[in-house]
């Protein structure tokens, strides 16, 4: 049976998606251009929103929360909407991720950094879908951004995730995307968290979350505090993080050493927990792109892991061997990991 597929890719501040196809069993790709919405470019959008803390998930939704919730499913709406009518296709099966923790019901945002708390986001969407008269599947459930970015890493044909026995993936943008491969298979990384955290979950020895030490709005964020600007002063500047990494050198140094310290615990942390090792280290999306273009930086980034690993008291000599011979640290090419990944899940939530 054929699937029409629709991946969704949410962030803080867009939704994109595409028609998705399958290829055959183990593989899956594009198959329309990438649809993209601005957060702030929709009806609902609120300028006043000040995303809640993590502590205080018990609050009450504002109305300025509510507002921009709405936005997000606006935004979604149209993606929808767009591939529909523009690829003419019917009652296709939708993927959607989204970051944040979700809610019991895999339906809704409990909680995301830097974006407002939709609990109900999925059942607001399906009904105005159906008051536009936009025919589709149920919507199954409500998928974790870093996990599509495996998915479709690791089932499209230009994949770096394919062909490989463990792997650890990391995805930056507004936040981070963590993503294992265990013994051939992608694993949702909420199932390895009992030894393994998720970045924005681990901590420097100040107390910082290392999610805001390397991610693209982490960076900006820094220089903005440094400065005295606001981010939007920034960007309006032209100051982005590539500028920023280059300029500022005690932010590029605690960038270097924070992915170097990351990289180390992940390696650790498997070896310790499983005896095993990392065929491959992959670094996607936009940090992928920024390190890609930035050779120096990643020059950086190695030396101090290879360094790192070579005084390593947890590793075996079997292990330090495997990582100082191996070029082992890949960039991935596939911008769009994650709404591939979204499709993926679409179809596999059918069977």
């Amino acid at each position: 049976m054929n699937y029409n597929l629709i991946g969704i890719d949410g962030g803080a501040t867009k939704v994109s998606g595409a028609i998705i196809k399958q290829i055959n069993q183990n593989s899956f790709d594009l198959a329309s251009d990438v649809t993209t919405v601005l957060i702030k470019d929709c009806p609902f959008y609120s300028t006043d929103f000040k995303p809640v803390e993590i502590d205080a998930l018990q609050v009450s939704l504002s109305n300025e929360e509510e507002r921009q919730g709405i936005a997000y499913v606006e935004a979604c709406e149209k993606v929808v909407t767009d591939l529909i009518e523009q690829n003419q296709i019917e009652n296709p099966n939708i993927g959607i991720g989204m970051p944040g923790l979700k809610t019991d019901n895999l339906r809704g945002i409990q909680f995301m950094n830097n974006g407002p708390r939709i609990p109900s986001i999925l059942d607001v969407l399906e009904h105005r879908l159906a008051m536009a008269e936009i025919k589709h599947q149920p919507i199954v459930r409500l998928g974790n951004d870093s996990d599509y970015c495996g998915l479709g890493e690791f089932y499209s044909p230009n994949g770096s995730l394919r062909a490989v026995t463990n792997a650890y993936y990391i995805g930056g943008g507004t936040g981070i995307a963590d993503v294992i491969v265990l013994d051939g298979k992608p694993v949702p990384f909420d199932e390895v968290q009992v030894w393994m955290k998720k970045t924005w979950d681990l901590k420097n020895e100040n107390g910082i979350s290392l999610e805001t030490l390397i991610s693209q709005q982490g960076i900006i964020n820094q220089y903005a505090e440094q400065t005295g600007k606001s981010v939007i002063e920034l960007e309006n500047d032209g100051i982005f993080p590539a500028k920023i990494l280059k300029e500022n050198k005690e932010i590029e140094i605690q960038f270097v050493e924070t992915i170097a310290y990351l990289f180390k615990d992940r390696i650790h942390s498997l070896f310790v927990e499983k005896n095993q090792i990392f065929d491959r280290i992959v670094i996607g999306l936009r940090l992928g792109k920024l390190l890609n273009n930035n050779s120096e930086l990643l020059d950086s980034i190695i030396k101090l892991l290879l360094n790192q690993i070579s005084k390593s008291v947890i590793l075996d000599p079997t292990a330090q061997d495997h990582y100082l011979q191996k070029n082992f640290i890949v960039i991935s090419e596939l911008n769009h990991a994650p709404i591939i990944g979204a499709g993926v899940d679409a179809y596999y939530a059918t069977q």
